[in-house]
């Protein structure tokens, strides 16, 4: 049986790090709210000091080659007046308002669009890589309200907060802007449910409600299904632990549906562009799911075992694997901490996040696993072609984050505060060392090296011969190319302005 000092730490877990004296515990919770969330916002940045101060390296990949031409498109139509949604350079024009992932609807993107046009378009590139770190302040943010919520005390709430923020997805997922806008949502929306959990209220149902549609506004459904996903589990596992289940799985289905209501402007006309498109047989090609391969796992312990950080040099990377879904580092001390929460006996909530942390590592390893392969076997086709079952990474790691957090609250009640605070710092010196300014977040040459919609990036002059050369006749003849490595040609014509290639063909 616990001690009564024991018992009343439970009940009031600042307890034990806070003075006795009113006035000084009020200042000393002040001081530590205040040193959490400095830390929280000052991670991300100096997670990316090389993209965003100083320039020296940009982020790579789909974030330069996919998202900007579709920013550069909507802020070129907000300067001159138009509504950005047609799209008259890809195929033979598209509703841009329909492709969920241009995030026509997202206000966050529009910062970056607004921030971008006060060069008219030059510096562009360069607020559209601030949003990754501003949704990783978000998100560790929101997780460490998730956790004080919780009842735990400062430094495990900002440890795991840590964790998640700096962690494998964050790390692994940067060219994907919408995947890490939905991830920044994801422990907002838990922090609702929990929320709803102890007592349902409008205001809590209304808070999930935008939330919700932010998640699916953030313009990735695959990875908004893994929000959601998440959140049925949470719920499912805490309708056993009250008594008004009906009324707190209501108020959560409530907050859910009218989130997905007030994101009607982009759900439906995207629904309709998809049931028109090839992505309505996608569900077809999915096989058996996909998923993190098994060759992810090492990484929990060993960042670099498979020669990750130099994918470029063949002597050492030698799996036939995207290098950028090899990354699922969350840190030392997590992996030691969740290993101690299945042993922990009347610690609240952790077993119940370790569970959930387990259920989606088989969801993340997908087709690894033979639960998952005759899971998603047998869902509808309209579910299969939107599930992709990688980026359950994201919930693997919020789950893990509160997991550690919980076990480190629980045995941290015996150590010295000076102690947990230390770990949160070697924590965060432990994700950044292995996780900043890695080749899956970070390239050589600054955002002025991308291209723009005034220049083809090294071939100084091209742009305006190529588009001079179009604009001779009435419609513009196609640019048609030969080289398999033409991404500006085929990727970025929003951004360029010129016409698309009637009939592309690619060189052997």
């Amino acid at each position: 049986m616990r001690s009564l000092e024991d018992h009343q730490k439970s009940q009031n877990p600042t307890s034990c790090e806070l003075p006795s004296s009113p006035r000084l515990a009020i200042l000393a919770s002040a001081v530590a709210w205040g040193v959490s969330t400095a830390l929280l916002i000052a991670q991300p940045l100096l997670f990316y000091a090389g993209v965003l101060f100083n320039p020296r390296k940009h982020i790579p990949f789909d974030i330069e080659g996919f998202h900007l031409p579709v920013a550069a498109y909507i802020a070129r139509c907000v300067r001159e007046g138009v509504l950005p949604l047609w799209d008259p350079y890809s195929y033979c024009g598209v509703p841009i308002h329909a492709d969920i992932q241009a995030q026509l609807f997202y206000p966050v993107t529009w910062i970056a669009v607004l921030l971008g046009n006060l060069s008219t378009g030059h510096r562009l590139f360069y607020w559209i890589e601030w949003l990754v770190p501003m949704h990783m302040i978000l998100a560790g943010l929101f997780t460490f309200v998730l956790s004080r919520h919780l009842r735990l005390s400062f430094a495990p709430a900002l440890f795991g907060a840590t964790v998640y923020q700096l962690g494998g997805y964050f790390a692994s997922q940067a060219q994907h802007l919408g995947a890490i806008c939905c991830g920044a949502w994801l422990p907002l929306v838990l922090l609702c449910v929990s929320k709803l959990h102890t007592r349902p209220t409008v205001r809590w149902i209304a808070i999930l409600a935008v939330a919700a549609a932010l998640v699916t506004l953030s313009g990735f459904p695959a990875v908004a299904a893994v929000v959601f996903g998440a959140t049925a589990m949470l719920t499912l596992a805490w309708s056993f632990c009250t008594r008004a289940k009906w009324k707190f799985a209501a108020a959560v289905l409530c907050g859910l549906i009218v989130g997905q209501g007030l994101a009607a402007i982009q759900l439906i006309p995207t629904y309709q562009l998809a049931n028109l498109s090839v992505a309505s047989d996608r569900a077809q090609a999915e096989g058996t799911g996909g998923g993190l391969r098994l060759q992810s796992l090492p990484s929990l312990v060993v960042p670099n075992y498979y020669h990750i950080f130099t994918p470029w040099d063949p002597a050492k990377f030698t799996l036939q694997i995207n290098f950028t879904f090899l990354y699922i580092y969350c840190g030392l001390l997590t992996v030691v901490l969740l290993l101690l929460a299945p042993f922990l006996r009347r610690t609240p909530h952790a077993r119940l996040f370790f569970g959930l942390t387990f259920l989606s590592a088989i969801w993340m390893l997908g087709d690894e696993t033979p639960v998952y392969r005759m899971l998603y076997t047998h869902l509808p086709h309209l579910v299969r072609g939107s599930l992709y079952a990688a980026y359950a990474l994201m919930a693997f790691c919020v789950f893990a984050a509160l997991t550690s957090a919980v076990v480190l609250n629980r045995i941290g009640r015996s150590a010295p505060g000076w102690l947990l605070w230390a770990m949160v710092l070697f924590t965060s010196a432990d994700l950044l060392h292995f996780g900043s300014g890695r080749p899956m977040n970070s390239y050589p040459g600054s955002h002025k090296g991308a291209n723009s919609e005034y220049e083809v990036a090294g071939y100084p002059g091209s742009l305006a011969h190529i588009q001079a050369l179009v604009a001779n006749s009435t419609p513009p003849p196609r640019v048609d190319y030969l080289a398999r490595d033409m991404f500006p040609v085929s990727w970025e014509r929003e951004c360029l302005k010129y016409p698309p290639p009637m009939e592309t063909i690619h060189s052997r």
